[in-house]
């Protein structure tokens, strides 16, 4: 093998390795780390041929965890125009099932994960390649949830589930159910009940076969029992899986766990004690990586705190409630739906604070919450 031939073969090896990392993901910090990963990114510059296909596409995976998030979107873009200007047609209809999915969550472009999981769906039907229908519908059906559009997005999760089944693939099928319970209970076609049923089950099959999927439902079925007024199950739920991931979690899920954890305190009657956590979500919500993964985790804090400054029950706290409640509004990306779950806590904030302050005086804090920077939000709590 020519030598730069081998060179290129050593670096697939080492991204394939990377991708699929499930050590503690804090070693992905060291400098011995750091230097491997920016050799990677540096040697493939603006990108090259290769990175339309695997190994070479998981070159990304090097640019995040080197803290190059700001980059990711004109890496993807790049990376899409490549597919096409060499008429790689799989290697296309992946990469924008990949700028997809990473689209989702951009508050800036999350109308063109769309358009891009359309096309992707289109070319891989068109090339026969069922389980890349099968990702693209799973990845456009994640596109609509956030937009609202359940019933869209549960027609995706259905024929993706029956895509995967007609492949054998059963470690897909538990988080393609779990989404699926998750869109039907927010369009208001399943019951609790229901849903408690197909998040353990579900459960049940991803713990033997995909431990990411497994969280995923925990952290549902969690959220689920604590609306339910199962608040001390919930916990349960939330501080096992905290500390099944101990050292290996990344600073966006210790934000999510933490918050949550927080909503447990307040609605257990210990909003203190949550105060504290949300103050440390909002610290790891600021992490590059955190903000392109999950750009409303900010607010969503900032609206934990709000409620837990609400039931405290003072007239400062109320005050403060209202500045926060204004807050989290504002500065929400207004392009993602507001979930029945944010809406259920925002209500709850709103309706204590109203009734220490009188509702002129909330409206009031609530006007002045809505001019403040996120960073002077975060300063109330």
């Amino acid at each position: 093998m020519a030598p730069d031939l081998l060179q290129e073969a050593r670096r697939g090896v080492r991204l394939i390795a990377i991708s699929n990392v499930d050590a503690n993901m804090r070693e992905i910090g060291t400098p011995e780390m750091q230097r491997l990963l920016r050799g990677i990114v540096t040697a493939y510059g603006d990108g090259q041929p290769q990175n339309c296909r695997v190994p070479g596409m998981m070159w990304y995976y090097a640019v995040l965890m080197t803290g190059a998030a700001d980059d990711m979107y004109a890496i993807l873009d790049g990376a899409v125009e490549r597919c096409r200007r060499l008429g790689f047609r799989w290697e296309l209809a992946n990469m924008l099932q990949l700028r997809a999915k990473v689209l989702n969550d951009s508050p800036d472009r999350l109308g063109q994960g769309i358009t891009d999981a359309d096309e992707s769906l289109e070319l891989f039907r068109d090339l026969g390649d069922s389980w890349g229908v099968a990702e693209a519908l799973s990845g456009r059906g994640e596109a609509l949830e956030k937009h609202g559009r359940f019933a869209a997005a549960a027609a995706d999760y259905r024929e993706a589930v029956d895509r995967v089944r007609e492949l054998g693939s059963v470690g897909q099928v538990p988080m393609l159910r779990a989404r699926l319970a998750t869109v039907l209970a927010e369009d208001g076609e399943i019951e609790p009940a229901e849903v408690e049923r197909i998040y353990r089950e579900a459960l049940v099959e991803a713990e033997r076969t995909g431990p990411d999927a497994a969280a995923f439902i925990r952290v549902h079925l969690g959220i689920l029992l604590g609306r339910g007024g199962r608040a001390a199950e919930a916990r349960e739920i939330f501080e096992s899986l905290a500390e099944d991931f101990g050292e290996r979690a990344i600073a966006v899920f210790e934000a999510l766990m933490s918050g949550l954890l927080a909503w447990l305190d307040t609605l257990q009657g210990r909003p203190a004690d949550a105060l504290p956590r949300l103050r440390a979500a909002l610290a790891k919500a600021e992490d590059p990586l955190s903000v392109l993964i999950a750009p409303q985790l900010a607010t969503a804090q900032l609206l934990g705190a709000a409620h837990a400054y609400a039931v405290l029950g003072g007239e400062d706290d109320a005050l403060r409630a209202a500045r926060l409640l204004g807050a989290s509004a504002a500065l929400r990306p207004d392009v993602f739906h507001i979930s029945s779950l944010e809406r259920e806590i925002r209500d709850a904030g709103a309706g204590a604070a109203r009734a220490v302050m009188g509702a002129e005086a909330y409206e009031r804090a609530y006007a002045e919450g809505a001019g403040l920077s996120l960073a002077e939000a975060a300063a109330l709590v």
